[in-house]
Order: structure tokens, then C-alpha cells, then sequence
């Protein structure tokens, strides 16, 4: 049967015996593997690798010390202090205050804040910034001793500036007012440079050059005079465009001042009011220049500008001297005595240099402050300057969101005018001449301002008319509101997009 197949070994060992004889490996056969049946249940999902955190993790809470607490003390100095080295005060000469701070209570005290916390700590929220003190110790009642010691060194404070009767940068008694932070607000009872006229010499041969310039001081209405000499050269005289005020003041002049300056300081906590572009404008021989026809200005003030109060804002500085009953006297006579006032600009600032103005003056004094920085962007810097009821420039087409400007203005004395007439024309403003005061409903004394009311982000999705929306048709809802609160005074105003700041945006006044 073997012979038969022309082999010597059976099929089965044929190849192994002859790999055998030969010395070769056997050959490969190609082995099917059965293909497994489908699984019963659904392939699972590939395999997505997660993402990291933004944000970073809380830190660790300390078990070196059980008990730890802020206090804060931006808002428990006395507001005098603001524009001197208030931190040095705290701490006491050689650490005075500091050593008593932790002898007495038994508990480390740390010093906080934008630009008190150290290089090597980084602030990541803006309650860190404020100035504050942070007492970490084994009971509460070190912290209370601590707070106990803070009141103590703030009357010891309060009645140091009693007694020198100084306040501001005044206090650091400062020999170069210039290095100082706050040396602009040291008052220099100087006016701006004096606007002495300016004349232009033009040759004959620039008879051209003097018609251009004589069409363009005319369209500008400033005063000017032109002479000429033997050698045919020709003088051009500009005169300043705003003459001298006549000396009629009213004679309660110097008690307005005197209010609106007050006002001006104590307009909010820590920091006195710092003008914005819109109350101001430009006085001098540029200022016919430089004032658009709208009452806006081209020109941005600069430190030194002469200034005077805008219109809007003498009616509105105005009406708070009176609503708040920090003046007396009729709206009249006030807001023609803010009309006079002329000042000087000393600092201007804007974005976080503001901020840092309004919120943490205390900065200004560290050492490493060229390298300090807010820990938010510039749009958060616009949120927190806009919840301060700051309005910033009017955006345009070349720049959405114009950056928030702030002038600190040194306004010059103002006294009453030796050459006042009567002011008959005053006397409707008194109290007399209102009989419909008799029969109205008593108001209380508090002092009375306005509020803003802002659109949440949600309502601008809305495609309807949200003007519309909040007056009423026609303006019936603020009729309506008005019937019942007749000495309200209702306004919408901004834009009904969120490509504003928000400053900018939709809200009610």
C-alpha cells in the first residue's frame, strides 16, 4: 500500500520522517482558527482621556494653627489717613504695634494685601488684596485681643490727626512732594500756566502761511490783533479766549466751595472723588480749540490742565449739594457759584492704575510696586470701576471699550466778588415763595442721591424693544411710577448690546 503511494512512510509521519533524512524543519501547515460568535452584549466605548482642573485646588487647611481669622482694616481706619504710609502707622515704629500685637494675645500676626503679602505669594482673589491682618492662634479669644489692640491704635490715630490738624500726605510730612505717591494732593494754591498772549512773526513772503493761519483762528473766535513794521514783517497776536472772570461772586461764594470741596473728599470709602472726562473741561487758550460741539473735548486732559466744571456736572454736583442738604442756600445761587470755580489737574490715571486709587491706596507704598499686579484682567478691572459707579469714555467703532480715565482736580479758592449786585432774581427759590411745601407730605432727612438699576446679561437675548419694554408704550410704566413719586426723575440709558462695557450697558437712573 505504501508502494502504492510512491512513499516509504505512512501520510501522517511522511513529512517528519523526511525533514528527519534530510535535516530540514518540518513545514508549517496554515492552521483556520474558528471565528468566535458575536458578543451578546454592546462594544464598550473608546477610551477618553480626561481633562485638568483650570482652576487650581483649594489649599491645604493649616493644622499648625486651629483657629485663624481676618480683620480687615480698609474699613475701619479713619478716612484722613488715605494718601499717607498708613501701614507704617499700624505696625508702630520699629514694630511696636506688631511685637504688643502678639506678646498680648499669644498669637502669630501676619500683615496681608496687594503689596504688603511678599514676592513670593501670589494673590488669587480679590479679598486678598484688601488690606487686612491675619491672626492665627490656638482660641478665638486671641483674635478678639487683637481686634482690642487694633481699636486702641486707631483712636491713638484719630487723635493725632485731631492734633496736628493735618491729614493725607500732609502727614508723612514729605521733603520731596514729587517722590511721594500722593504728593499730587498737597495743595500748591497755583493756578495753571498763565495765558500770557502768543505772537507769530511772518515775513513778507509768507503771506500764504498767515491767511491759512488767520482763517483758522477765526473759525476758532479767538481775539487776535496784527501789526506791522517798516521792514513789512507782520505780528500775529492771539489773546487767551477765556477772559477773567468779573469779581461778582456771590457773597455766600466761599460756603459753596467750601461744601463742594467737602463733598469732593468724602465722597466714598477710602478715597475722595476723582473727576471723570465728562465733568470737566479744558480753560485757557486752548480750550476753544480742544471743545467739540457736542461739550466733549478732542483733546485728553493732561496734569496741569486749567479746568472748570462741565454743565451736566455743575447741575448735578448741584443738585446734591442741595438734595443732601450739605448746602442751604437755593440750587441757584449754587450752581452759579460752581460755574466759577476754576481748578487745576494733578493727577490722571486710568484702568488699574485707578482701581488701585480708589480701592488699595496702601499699594502705592510698597517697595516692589512696579512689579505688582491685580490678579484679574482688564475686564474685571472695567466691572469693578463700573460697580463703582464709574462710567468710563464712550465707546466707538475703532475702540469698543474705551478705558476708565480719573482726574484729581485741585480747585482754587473762590471768594465773594467785591462788585455783587442784589440777586433779586433768587428769591422764588425760597422756602416763602413755595406754598405747595405746607401741604406735602413730610420727607425724611436723610440725605437723598440716586441709584442705578442694570439689566442682567439674560435680558439682552431678548429681540424685543427693551426700551420699550421698561418705559411702557409710550412711557407708560414711568408715568405711571411718576403719578405716585412726582420728584423722581427717571432715565434709561446705554445700549442694548453686550459688546459694551458694562458700564455702558442698558440701565435705569
Amino acid at each position: 500500500q505504501l508502494n502504492e503511494h510512491n512513499t516509504l512512510f505512512p501520510v501522517e509521519i511522511q513529512d517528519v520522517a523526511l525533514s528527519i533524512l534530510d535535516m530540514k524543519p518540518p513545514s508549517k501547515q496554515p492552521v483556520e482558527l474558528p471565528v468566535p460568535p458575536p458578543p451578546s452584549t454592546p462594544a464598550p466605548k473608546p477610551y477618553v482621556a480626561p481633562k485638568l482642573p483650570k482652576d487650581p485646588p483649594p489649599p491645604m487647611p493649616e493644622n499648625k494653627y486651629p483657629w485663624q481669622e481676618k480683620i480687615f482694616l480698609d474699613n475701619i481706619l479713619s478716612k484722613s489717613l488715605y494718601g499717607s504710609n498708613v501701614l507704617s502707622r499700624v505696625i508702630g515704629r520699629g514694630g511696636m504695634h506688631h511685637r504688643r500685637m502678639e506678646s498680648e494675645s499669644g498669637a502669630r500676626v501676619f500683615f496681608r494685601g496687594l503689596g504688603v503679602s511678599g514676592r513670593d505669594m501670589e494673590l488669587v482673589d480679590p479679598t486678598d488684596c484688601r488690606l487686612h491682618i491675619s491672626v492665627k492662634g490656638e482660641v478665638p479669644q486671641q483674635g478678639k485681643s487683637v481686634r482690642r489692640i487694633i481699636k486702641e491704635i486707631v483712636a491713638e490715630l484719630d487723635a493725632e490727626l485731631a492734633e496736628k490738624g493735618e491729614a493725607g500726605p500732609a502727614l508723612d510730612n514729605p521733603r520731596m512732594p514729587e517722590a511721594h505717591p500722593f504728593g499730587f494732593m498737597l495743595p500748591r494754591y497755583s493756578g495753571p500756566e498763565s495765558g500770557e498772549p502768543l505772537k507769530f512773526r511772518f515775513p513778507e513772503e509768507d503771506g500764504q502761511t498767515l491767511n491759512d493761519m488767520l482763517l483758522w483762528l477765526k473759525q476758532a473766535k479767538l481775539p487776535i490783533e496784527l501789526d506791522s513794521d517798516t521792514q513789512w514783517r507782520t505780528t500775529l497776536q492771539v489773546t487767551p479766549a477765556e477772559p477773567p472772570l468779573p469779581d461778582d461772586a456771590p457773597e455766600q461764594a466761599e460756603i459753596v466751595a467750601l461744601s463742594f470741596s467737602k463733598m469732593m473728599r468724602e465722597w466714598s470709602y477710602p478715597s475722595p472723588y476723582w473727576f471723570e472726562e465728562h465733568d470737566l473741561r479744558p480753560t485757557g487758550l486752548w480750550a476753544t480749540l480742544t471743545t467739540a460741539s457736542d461739550g466733549g473735548a478732542f483733546a485728553a486732559l493732561q496734569p496741569g490742565q486749567g479746568v472748570r466744571l462741565s454743565a451736566v456736572a455743575v447741575d448735578h454736583f448741584a443738585t446734591i449739594l442741595v438734595k443732601s442738604q450739605m448746602s442751604n442756600l437755593p440750587k441757584g445761587i449754587v450752581v452759579e457759584v460752581l460755574k466759577r470755580l476754576r481748578g487745576v489737574v494733578r493727577r490722571q490715571v486710568e484702568d488699574e492704575q485707578l482701581l488701585l486709587y480708589l480701592l488699595y491706596p496702601w499699594a502705592w507704598f510698597s517697595e516692589s510696586m512696579r512689579q505688582l499686579k491685580l490678579p484679574y484682567g482688564r475686564e474685571k478691572v472695567h466691572e469693578m470701576l463700573a460697580d463703582l459707579g464709574r462710567l468710563g469714555g464712550k465707546p466707538t467703532e475703532s475702540q469698543v471699550a474705551p478705558p476708565f480715565r480719573g482726574f484729581f482736580v485741585e480747585w482754587l479758592p473762590l471768594k465773594a466778588g467785591s462788585m455783587r449786585p442784589e440777586l433779586p432774581h433768587f428769591e422764588e427759590e425760597t422756602p416763602e415763595a413755595t406754598p405747595f411745601v405746607a401741604p406735602a407730605a413730610p420727607v425724611s432727612s436723610a440725605p437723598r442721591g440716586f441709584c442705578k438699576y442694570w439689566l442682567p446679561e439674560a435680558a439682552f437675548s431678548s429681540r424685543q424693544d427693551l426700551r420699550e419694554l421698561i418705559t411702557g408704550p409710550g412711557g407708560s410704566h414711568f408715568a405711571h411710577v411718576l403719578r405716585k413719586y412726582p420728584s423722581v426723575d427717571l432715565r434709561i440709558e446705554g445700549q442694548s448690546t453686550l459688546s459694551v462695557p458694562p458700564a455702558h450697558r442698558l440701565h435705569v437712573s
